[in-house]
């Protein structure tokens, strides 16, 4: 299964944070700001393109340098998250 972004969120720097605000119609139902940490950015930017979770945790172990089982752990608890919250999408549902 495959992952993608919802286009209507986009990353801000506001006062130093790295955050994730709604635009458009998006931002009537989502009424939050998401403060983002490193890890969520490079997830987040990743997923500006389909990505399954094994690839996402691909990058994240040849980036910091943990265990594959690991990041592939923290990659699906950041998506069911995400997925959640509207931010993230299945590809082809």
């Amino acid at each position: 299964m495959k992952y993608i972004a919802n286009k209507n969120f986009y990353l801000k720097d506001i006062a130093g944070e790295k955050v994730l605000m709604a635009s458009g119609t998006t931002a009537i139902d989502f009424n939050a700001i998401v403060v983002m940490n490193e890890t969520a950015i490079l997830l987040f930017n990743e997923l500006q393109s389909e990505k399954s979770p094994e690839e996402l945790a691909e990058v994240l172990a040849g980036k910091y340098g943990v265990d594959k089982l690991q990041a592939l752990t923290d990659v699906q608890a950041f998506i069911n998250k995400m997925l959640g919250d509207g931010i993230v999408a299945v590809v082809g549902e």
